[in-house]
């Protein structure tokens, strides 16, 4: 069986749906057979950042209600750096998912697949409740910044009430100049004020930005150096598959991106 990561936050605009993409492109670049399920119902944007949006017929929703199979329902990457997925519905009314349907739908995955992510919605509900029950493990998402670090505290105490005690926390957006300065939170506090253990920084890029609205995940491209985001979304990569990588790692000295992958 496949490992299923619920990626989440209670705070909006930490970059949690953008770690998700470039978390499971690293994976896909690793060899990994990886899924995304964007699990935001109603808010969908992980079809943009998988630069998939126009290739979609059915969503999760559908699966679940049995209007579709499964297979229907997930669009297939066409390169060797992306996952498949399947989007979540353009609209959501409210209604109540089946349980015991969509906890069979994730064994199936991970039958399937070796990684699935699901990306999370930004607050608590009935469907994330349900949705974090699938998951072996949970990334949750920080910004650089006390406010942000505080609803990761919040998530993680509300998922390991829930049963989701496997966590990680990850810290993006990243400034480690203003860290050092001490105008920003030193990692290691943001580490105690959460109590999840760090898996890994995402630093502040320029780049992530372009890249995200082009549709663009970590090592979408097979030539020149890597961003130093895409680096760190590679070392995650890694310590999830049980790897010991240092913490900045090719992160703020970039190397191509076939060395990541050696």
């Amino acid at each position: 069986m496949g490992r299923c990561i619920f990626v989440t936050s209670f705070k909006g605009g930490v970059g949690k749906s953008f770690v998700t993409a470039n978390l499971a492109g690293a994976l896909t670049s690793l060899g990994k057979r990886v899924l995304v399920a964007d699990g935001d119902l109603g808010m969908r944007s992980m079809d943009i950042l998988l630069g998939c949006e126009s290739r979609i017929l059915f969503d999760i929703k559908d699966v679940i209600n049995g209007v579709c199979p499964v297979d229907s329902a997930i669009i297939k990457s066409d390169t060797s750096v992306s996952p498949d997925f399947i989007p979540a519905p353009q609209t959501y009314d409210g209604s109540e998912l089946d349980g015991e349907r969509t906890r069979a739908l994730f064994r199936y995955l991970k039958s399937v697949y070796d990684y699935v992510l699901i990306d999370s919605s930004a607050e608590y509900s009935p469907y994330y409740s349900l949705l974090a029950s699938c998951a072996d493990t949970a990334v949750i998402v920080t910004a650089h910044q006390s406010t942000a670090v505080r609803a990761a505290e919040k998530t993680a105490c509300l998922l390991a009430k829930e049963g989701l005690t496997q966590q990680y926390l990850v810290i993006n957006m990243f400034r480690k100049k203003e860290a050092d300065k001490g105008l920003l939170p030193d990692p290691a506090d943001m580490i105690l004020a959460s109590s999840v253990p760090l898996i890994g920084i995402v630093p502040w890029d320029k780049n992530a930005a372009v890249e995200a609205e082009k549709g663009g995940i970590a090592f979408s491209k097979k030539k020149g150096k890597a961003y130093p985001y895409e680096g760190a979304a590679i070392n995650i990569a890694y310590r999830l598959c049980g790897n010991q990588i240092p913490l900045f790692k090719g992160v703020y000295r970039t190397l191509k991106r076939k060395y990541y992958l050696t």
